[in-house]
Parts: structure tokens; sequence; C-alpha cells
């Protein structure tokens, strides 16, 4: 996504984005686009357009199956921050025709856009660095083990021979 295109957008809190999902649940799935979007240099791969002045367009890719796609739009106030910035929003998604509340695509770019680009993003790590991270560290921790073993044994011989 390229953020000269959402300039514009309202910055919001995490208040401001539980007032406008009507809850927490939405932008925790939302963090779980997110995350899916995110990039190794943590830019996000979202494809928008500006249709018209204050109207985003957003293409999600689904996180159940990568043929599918979302599609989006958000209408917003320029330079106007808070709740109030967000004008009205609809997704194309089975939920996204909600009259209260909206579905985890909206959330997922009205966190994105309103909060997550302002603030420093922890590194993603693909669970295979995760998985070889944590076996390196095993076997470390099996060579000490070993070695304090091994100190012990000589310990224990060095007894039974000054006991002899």
């Amino acid at each position: 996504m390229n953020e000269d295109s959402a300039l514009g957008f309202p910055e919001l809190t995490l208040e401001h984005l539980k007032e406008l999902t009507l809850g927490e649940y939405q932008l925790k799935m939302g963090v779980n686009y997110n995350n899916e979007h995110l990039a190794p240099d943590n830019s996000y791969l979202f494809s928008s357009h500006n249709e018209e002045e204050g109207i985003l367009r957003v293409q999600l890719r689904s996180r159940y199956s990568s043929r599918t796609t979302r599609v989006l739009w958000i209408q917003y106030q320029e330079h106007v921050n808070g709740p109030q910035g967000i004008l009205e929003w609809y997704c194309r998604c089975p939920i996204g025709a909600r009259t209260v509340g909206c579905c985890s695509h909206i959330a997922a770019v009205l966190r994105y856009l309103g909060r997550d680009r302002f603030v420093e993003m922890p590194v993603k790590r693909n669970l295979s660095d995760c998985f070889l991270d944590a076996a390196a560290n095993i076997v470390s921790l099996m060579d000490e083990s070993d070695s304090e073993d091994e100190l012990e044994l000589e310990e224990d011989t060095e007894e039974e021979l000054l006991d002899v």
C-alpha cells in the first residue's frame, strides 16, 4: 500500500478503533489480517485505489483462501482525526453488510491506516525461523547440561579414588 495515497486518513487510537468497531474481536482479527499482509520490511501489501477524494477502495487477500480477495470501501474526511473522521464503510464479504459494527477486513484497514502505520511494528518472523531458533537453544542447553554431567562424573570419580 502506498502511504501517500492515504496521507489525509484520520489518525485513530485504540479507543477510537474500539468505538468504531464496537468491540475488540474485529480488531484482534484485523491484526491477523495485517500480519498476513505485512512484508518482511514491515510495509503492508494492500492494493488500494482512491476512487474519489475521501473514498478509499482496498483489496485484501483472504486469510482462508489465497484465491479470494475482499473488496472494501472506506469514506473518510481528510485530516479529521478520531472516529468522526471515518464516515462510512462497506465490505463485500458475507459479514460486510452489517448495520452495526464492521467486519475484520474493515477493522484491519482502519487499524493500519489510522494507527499502526504511525507505530513502529516488531519485525515479522517466519514460523520456521522461530522453530530453528528454539532448536538451537535446546541443543545449546543440552550441550551445557552434558558438560555439567561430565564435571559431576569427574568429581565423583576423584572422590571414589580418594576413598580407596
